[in-house]
């Protein structure tokens, strides 16, 4: 996953030190300006501020959304209704490690999931019947890993491209706040 908060998370501590220490600094240089000096930093502040506030509420939801999970969980809202109807699901891992957010909107059961193995984030493998494979288009780039049932729900990569057989299949897509393709679900 990348930008992944939980690492980067790590170096708050020591980044605030060297930010706390060059302040210090700075209010020892302008000590006899005490007032120019708390002017200058609060207008840094409050700018910086405003331009968070901005890229995130505004920019964020446009700018590269593709690596936020955006159409997520319409996707698996789409999933969920269509569950009990097949035998398989077959995700696309395209997103990195989306095993706990398919465990998260699915409801699944956690004793079910401990119980099972606990397959992490392996390919060719899953819980319950959701299968998470690496390829980007699992529908049209099928495996002879994938398993053999009758009904399989496939959930493709949204830019996939189609081919002659998908002409007769149903499907439909997923889309991102920013009008993308996120998801191409494929009833087979």
């Amino acid at each position: 996953d990348i930008p992944n908060i939980n690492r980067s998370i790590i170096m708050i501590p020591a980044l605030e030190l060297i930010a706390a220490v060059g302040f210090y600094r700075l209010a020892e240089i302008f000590n006899k300006k005490k007032i120019l000096f708390i002017a200058i930093s609060g207008i840094l502040f409050f700018g910086n501020i405003f331009y968070f506030g901005h890229q995130y509420f505004v920019n964020a939801k446009v700018h590269k959304p593709w690596y936020r999970n955006n159409g997520f969980s319409e996707m698996m809202r789409v999933v969920n209704e269509n569950y009990n109807k097949y035998d398989a699901i077959v995700i696309s891992k395209f997103q990195g490690g989306i095993y706990p957010l398919v465990l998260f909107y699915s409801k699944y059961n956690p004793k079910t999931y401990q119980e099972e193995g606990s397959t992490k984030n392996a390919d060719y493998t899953g819980f319950g019947k959701f299968f998470f494979v690496p390829q980007d288009c699992p529908f049209v780039e099928k495996s002879n890993k994938i398993p053999k049932v009758k009904n399989i729900l496939f959930v493709d990569k949204g830019d996939c491209p189609s081919d002659k057989s998908i002409e007769s299949k149903k499907s439909e897509y997923i889309y991102r706040e920013d009008s993308t393709r996120a998801f191409r679900i494929v009833y087979d």
